[in-house]
């Protein structure tokens, strides 16, 4: 249910998410970040904020980040100054926080304001709000997005998912039409290899021998 992912606003705030992202092609240990031995090294380091800096000059340096996204973090720098959202002053902490859909209309507009998230992920951030506001129970009752993503995964329920998706407006009837057929399919075991979920599908199809 990959509109779940916008219930948590990924804020992105700090280097040591976006930066090590193309960190995989990356020499270690990485000299310029504490010598880090490896990429999840090299993550913690770049999650503590005295090293904010050495990380953004690392991540320009390599071609890691795009001009867009080192402005993004400057300006977002600043504003943590004062604290984000809940007073989160880091990604682990404002993850944290805004992962809870009690907080969604407060981080959304944080992330808003900043320019976190284009246009589209906005838009559909708003509708789950919207949703929510209306009297729109989360599936299963789910308060963030381990939660519902987890509550999602569960063929059982999928069917409660694609409701509130289709109400939500998440989904066009098309797209809502085919997922249950796809869900139908899965329940009576006529899927390949029997799988019951967008994971198992995955790693069996990516069996060439399943092709």
């Amino acid at each position: 249910m990959r509109y779940f992912s916008y219930i948590l606003i990924s804020l992105g705030l700090l280097i040591g998410v976006q930066a090590l992202a193309g960190i995989e092609d990356v020499t270690y240990p990485v000299a310029e970040l504490g010598n880090c031995e490896s990429q999840e090294a090299c993550y913690s380091y770049c999650n503590e904020p005295a090293n904010y800096d050495a990380c953004i000059a690392f991540a320009e340096m390599k071609s890691l980040l795009e001009e867009e996204d080192i402005e993004r973090y400057q300006t977002t720098q600043e504003v943590l100054v004062g604290g984000g959202p809940g007073g989160c002053a880091n990604d682990v902490e404002c993850e944290s926080y805004c992962s809870d859909i009690n907080h969604m209309s407060e981080c959304l507009s944080f992330a808003q304001e900043l320019g976190l998230m284009d246009e589209a992920e906005l838009e559909d951030a708003r509708k789950v709000l919207t949703a929510i506001e209306s009297g729109y129970g989360m599936p299963g009752g789910c308060t963030n997005e381990q939660a519902c993503e987890a509550y999602c995964s569960d063929p059982v329920n999928a069917d409660e998912c694609l409701t509130f998706a289709e109400v939500a407006g998440l989904m066009s009837e098309e797209e809502i039409q085919t997922a249950r057929e796809v869900m139908f399919i899965m329940q009576s075991g006529d899927s390949p290899g029997g799988c019951q979920s967008q994971s198992e599908c995955d790693a069996y199809c990516e069996d060439e021998t399943h092709f």
